[in-house]
């Protein structure tokens, strides 16, 4: 008998496909095949899609295309994902050189000095882009304070914590809150933390979990974080150091993919090889 049919592609993936094939469509003038390959960028990013991201850059590359935000923003969060970080740093200074009003690009290089090390800059930058009347202040806020939270000044994460109260919604509101209840208690933050965590109460806001779990020192709690909703993002923040140093970690950058992508192109600035088979990260 023939062959069953091959299973159907995850939903991400077939809304990623969609969009991909609808904005082929576009045509005309440079503006839209750069908006065009500015959206794939996005798309593959968000499916973890890593190697097209590179081949729809190749693409742009070969256009020679006059350069404008949109392509180096969406390309330096990509960077950013997957670990080169020195890189989306340098890109992310292209865009805002092109777009220096933008809170949005001033937030994603706020997030690049952060990733980077460069806590003073980003915070700057996290303040820049809190001035800009175009900021999302329940984002821009809640960004803010994990800059601020690996800075470690007291000062400057209760600055930032009044904001993202102010600003919250929902079941984010209720994690801040939480947050400034318990803040000078170690062990009763990371006790709502894992609650909450194991409720499933929180994950509106996966991507800030781990830094804060790692703030509070429980390595194991911020890998637990990673596995139930793997991402890269955030993952290269200083809080991350001793994360970065287990073998769960390891796994889970299997799992999105990003090893494959490290050794067909180029490995993170904390990642190297030790071997054909294995890796260790800083």
């Amino acid at each position: 008998p023939p062959p069953p049919p091959p299973p159907p592609p995850p939903p991400l993936f077939q809304a990623a496909a969609g969009i991909r094939d609808g904005l082929r469509g576009l045509v005309g003038s440079e503006m839209c095949i750069r908006d065009r390959l500015g959206m794939e960028v996005n798309q593959y990013t968000h499916s973890n899609q890593w190697m097209q991201v590179e081949e729809t850059m190749k693409e742009a590359r070969s256009m020679e295309l006059s350069m404008d935000p949109g392509l180096p923003f969406f390309y330096g969060i990509f960077l950013i994902h997957v670990g080169r970080v020195e890189d989306a740093t340098n890109m992310l200074e292209r865009a805002r050189l092109l777009e220096p009003m933008a809170a949005h690009t001033a937030r994603m290089l706020g997030f690049a000095y952060l990733m980077n090390g460069r806590t003073e800059e980003a915070l700057e930058e996290y303040e820049s882009a809190w001035r800009l009347d175009n900021v999302i202040r329940s984002v821009g806020s809640s960004e803010g304070l994990v800059a601020a939270l690996t800075c470690g000044d007291r000062e400057i994460i209760r600055k930032w914590l009044d904001r993202a109260i102010e600003f919250a919604g929902g079941t984010e509101l209720d994690f801040y809150v939480a947050m400034d209840e318990w803040f000078d208690d170690r062990l009763a933050a990371l006790a709502w933390l894992r609650d909450s965590h194991e409720k499933g109460d929180i994950d509106t806001i996966y991507h800030f979990l781990p830094a804060w779990v790692a703030y509070y020192g429980d390595t194991q709690l911020a890998l637990e974080v990673m596995e139930r909703l793997p991402n890269s993002w955030g993952a290269w923040n200083p809080l991350m150091a001793e994360v970065r140093q287990q073998p769960e970690f390891k796994v889970i950058m299997r799992k999105l993919g990003l090893v494959d992508y490290w050794r067909s192109y180029t490995w993170a600035d904390l990642c190297r090889p030790v071997s054909p088979d294995d890796f260790e990260c800083e």
